[in-house]
């Protein structure tokens, strides 16, 4: 409590984490906002947010969910695919080197 909330928010995710409170304050219901918050141990984790602002009562009523396992598993799904694509390539060029050339002989 000593501290603003937004000293936890991930450096990369202060700037959009604004904009969505904003949202919320004016009114709007926030659905599926992904940001990263700092943990006791240094760590950061993802958090999936739904917020549905109460304008009369002058508070939101807000869910957040721990993603972290999620997002580790898509990072590892990424890396594999651009280590597949690049396997694809070099198999391309490897296969381009040794086609043979269609030199016209006279």
């Amino acid at each position: 409590m000593a501290k603003p909330y937004i000293n936890f928010v991930h450096p990369e995710d202060r700037k959009l984490t604004q904009s969505k409170l904003s949202e919320i304050y004016a009114g709007q219901i926030v659905s599926g906002f992904e940001n990263r918050y700092l943990c006791k141990d240094g760590r950061f984790k993802w958090f999936l947010w739904n917020a549905v602002p109460l304008l009369e009562q002058k508070m939101a009523f807000m869910t957040a969910r721990d993603i972290s396992d999620r997002k580790l598993v898509e990072e590892e799904i990424m890396r594999a695919m651009e280590s597949m694509e690049a396997a694809s390539n070099a198999k391309k060029r490897i296969s381009r080197q040794h086609e043979p050339t269609n030199c016209a002989r006279r």
